[in-house]
């Protein structure tokens, strides 16, 4: 299977560099935590726990919390000590894999295969997420989580204010109806949507004085908007989702 970034800017070196200020924590505190807190905490899920791109690992940690054997698969050479770093944390270490994920050859299947903010970076996102539905054992969940640019508010805020970081997006890759059409009737959809309420951030890059304006009053106001803007909406939440259960 081949698929293509869907910007060449958007190689591999973009992500080492990346990964230099967003280096392993134990858990992530945020929308998507929380998120799946909601959704799993009380699901009493055991096994084994894939993540595809899963490095810094933090999302990891939340199923190794639950007793989940750990397992990924990245192309950074950084996840060479990944599974050093969580096993410091008495969590249950699998297999790590620095690998293509398009030309790695999966030796089992699993109990959670996971991405978070991956399917989005290519142009043939209905490929990948082909390859990630294939690895969930009978039973097991699928999970889908990417950035909404796609509702109104979201997308114009990302195109005028964020541009090279919008244009590092697969646009057409967030949409919820053609996720849930590639599932058939083997997956039962536990949650399809958007979430987080209101946020926004902008990727680091140079911009014009105004954008940058508008960006430090958004800021600015941020935590007002995020109290006053409570409801999940695809017009301007920050997160999509799909969680699944293969039948």
């Amino acid at each position: 299977m081949e698929v293509d970034h869907v910007d060449k800017l958007l190689n591999q070196s973009y992500w080492d560099n990346y990964y230099i200020e967003n280096v392993f924590v134990l858990e992530k505190d945020n929308q998507v935590t929380a998120w799946l807190g909601n959704l799993f905490r009380d699901r009493n899920i055991t096994g084994s726990c894939f993540e595809i791109g899963c490095f810094p690992g933090s999302y990891l940690v939340f199923f190794g919390k639950m007793g989940m054997e750990l397992n990924g698969i990245d192309l950074t050479p950084q996840i060479n000590n990944l599974s050093n770093q969580l096993a410091r944390h008495n969590l249950k270490i699998g297999e790590f894999y620095n690998e293509d994920f398009f030309s790695w050859k999966p030796k089992r299947k699993y109990d959670v295969v996971c991405s978070f903010g991956f399917v989005e970076h290519f142009k043939n996102y209905q490929d990948v997420l082909k390859k990630q539905l294939s690895l969930v054992k009978d039973g097991g969940y699928l999970i889908v989580e990417m950035p909404n640019f796609h509702g109104l508010l979201q997308r114009s805020l990302h195109y005028f204010l964020d541009r090279a970081n919008y244009k590092r997006h697969n646009i057409q890759a967030m949409n919820l109806e053609r996720w849930q059409s590639m599932l058939g009737d083997e997956f039962d959809v536990i949650f399809s949507g958007c979430f987080g309420g209101f946020d926004f951030w902008v990727d680091k890059e140079e911009r014009g004085r105004l954008a940058q304006y508008i960006i430090d009053k958004i800021t600015e106001k941020l935590p007002y908007l995020k109290k006053k803007i409570t409801r999940n909406s695809y017009c301007y939440s920050p997160y999509c989702g799909l969680v699944a259960r293969k039948r």
